[in-house]
């Protein structure tokens, strides 16, 4: 009976050794550690992110966009007082966004893939470049966490026979919270529901993800739409299409042949004065883009008005006319996703060699290979395991993959400046996933062929 009783104890205490549970521990006590070290930093536009009336908090928390900003980083801003305290609130919430992501694809598994993917991930999302964004007053931490809370949810929908519909609607709700912010992250939203709908086949599951990705898109349309023109409120008259318009025409930049082919894409009906060429912006010298776009209403009014109007239209049927415009702006800056950029004053604890696995152009070189490492390495796994038949879990995470890739794509289609800081709620997941992909893509239990499951 001893015997026995000391056997049930041993393996009930062999439960609990589980490496990856170590890993997050230390995961947040170095991310609690880096951001005590590290002082809010503060710019020119941090004001529109903070509740107030003054020269340094002008931002109003409006559910229908009737502010220069996306409401739920403010709201989420409104909960403390001081600054540092906004970026370690921000912090935990990334923190336990990760944890999450961990927890729910590769943490409960004991083996040694899902050892190494724990560590690389946790090594990614403490290394300087990616946990800088927690350090200063944007919404691009806010946003990386509400995403990645989102997708896990997503996941959780997939492998979990029980409670499906909560999962689902709950990876919704963050999903629009993050898209509320970066719009093309509903690409993500629609593609990932989509697939776990066929995934399913529940008509009560499809009807309630039908409806819930409806109606997040449907809000967030409208917020933006209110967003777009209250910024065409402002002293320069121009909309928030109107200034992505003059970036994305603008000399000087990483690709003139992309913004010069847009700019020679402007219709006969177009103001004169739009097609001038003193109509474009530079993008380096002075004034650049937004202080040009600022000033172009008393140059040329009426262009400012016809863009304001007819920006997505225009740019839509272009992008439809000229499908090589989405392959070079692809190749031009989805690399640039995860460059080295230096915004907030973070000392980690993860060496810079190892940083540079997530990360281009560092050391002042240009070097895209750990973008596409991270891209080429999990299309090539997903493909292979496909040719197999699709198990449940590489069924989802590639849907996730394949939504993420194509929001990033859309986000260089509409912003070619700051290319690190506006792709951050986007390539991080997306990278993460390609290492579970790598890693832990496939689950040998269950698998999807010819529309049929088979064991």
């Amino acid at each position: 009976m001893n015997h026995l009783k000391a056997k049930f104890r041993v393996q009930g205490l062999n439960k609990f050794k589980n490496w990856n549970f170590f890993l997050i521990f230390v995961f947040w006590i170095l991310g609690i550690r880096s951001i005590l070290k590290t002082k809010a930093a503060v710019f020119s536009d941090s004001g529109g992110y903070l509740v107030g009336n003054t020269s340094t908090s002008w931002g109003n928390i409006s559910f229908t966009g009737e502010s220069v900003r996306a409401w739920p980083t403010l709201l989420f801003y409104s909960l403390t007082n001081s600054l540092d305290s906004k970026i370690f609130l921000q912090t935990v919430l990334y923190l336990t966004a990760v944890s999450f992501f961990l927890l729910v694809t590769v943490a409960k598994k004991r083996n040694t893939l899902s050892l190494v993917t724990t560590l690389l991930v946790c090594i990614m999302f403490l290394s300087d470049n990616t946990f800088q964004w927690n350090g200063y007053i944007l919404s691009e931490s806010t946003t990386l966490s509400f995403s990645l809370i989102g997708l896990s949810f997503y996941i959780l929908t997939a492998i979990r026979t029980n409670h499906s519909a909560i999962f689902l609607i709950v990876g919704t709700l963050f999903f629009t919270l993050a898209s509320l912010v970066r719009a093309q992250l509903l690409i993500s939203m629609i593609i990932v529901v989509f697939g776990l709908l066929v995934l399913k086949k529940n008509k009560l599951l499809s009807f309630i993800g039908i409806f819930s990705v409806l109606v997040a898109f449907g809000y967030v349309s409208f917020v933006s739409a209110n967003i777009n023109e209250t910024w065409g409120k402002n002293l320069s008259q121009t909309t928030k299409n109107t200034v992505s318009y003059y970036f994305l025409t603008a000399t000087e930049t990483k690709n003139d042949a992309l913004t010069t082919r847009l700019f020679r894409s402007l219709p006969p009906d177009a103001p004169l004065c739009l097609k001038s060429e003193d109509s474009r912006a530079p993008f380096v010298s002075a004034p650049g883009p937004y202080v040009f776009q600022s000033q172009q209403y008393l140059r040329c009014a009426l262009g400012v008005q016809w863009v304001n109007e007819n920006f997505f239209k225009f740019y839509s049927k272009f992008l439809l006319q000229n499908p090589i415009q989405i392959f070079e702006s692809s190749r031009t800056y989805m690399p640039d996703s995860i460059s080295a950029v230096k915004y907030a004053d973070i000392q980690g604890p993860i060496p810079s060699w190892m940083g540079d696995f997530w990360e281009t152009g560092s050391n002042g070189g240009v070097d895209t290979t750990p973008f596409y490492s991270w891209i080429f390495l999990s299309m090539f796994r997903i493909f292979s395991q496909l040719r197999k038949g699709a198990d449940i879990r590489l069924f989802t995470l590639s849907s996730i993959w394949l939504g993420m890739y194509i929001s990033l794509v859309v986000t260089y289609l509409f912003m070619n400046a700051e290319t690190t800081r506006i792709a951050v709620s986007i390539v991080y997941p997306l990278i993460a996933i390609a290492m579970v992909i790598i890693f832990n893509g496939s689950d040998k239990k269950v698998r999807i062929k010819n529309g049929k499951r088979r064991i």
